[in-house]
């Protein structure tokens, strides 16, 4: 099964085609985001919202035993779900006519 793919444009700040496969993923602010928590939760359930799924959201301060810098770290943890039976976002579901995964916006 292929992964959505990017338009042109500038690289993409976060890896959504990667994210939006229905598997559990974590986010540390300072690793894989930059901006506050909530601006990043609040840019997962819009772009939920733009491809017609949702997403679980869970923050919580942490400490990654692979990275000890990332003491009192805080992380979002979350995953992508379609409204139909509770299943997995798939890339044929995104990639219905006139949705395609970018991170462009």
């Amino acid at each position: 099964m292929e992964r959505p793919t990017r338009r042109k444009g500038p690289p993409a700040k976060y890896p959504w085609p990667d994210w939006f496969d229905g598997e559990w993923h974590e986010a540390r602010y300072g690793y894989e985001y930059a901006c506050l928590t909530h601006s990043f939760v609040t840019q997962l359930h819009l772009k939920a919202r733009r491809y017609g799924c949702w997403v679980e959201t869970e923050t919580y301060r942490s400490d990654h035993p692979n990275h000890p810098e990332t003491v009192d770290c805080e992380t979002v943890k979350f995953r992508f779900r379609t409204y139909f039976e509770d299943q997995p976002v798939t890339p044929n579901h995104l990639n219905r006519p006139g949705r395609q995964v970018t991170g462009d916006r």
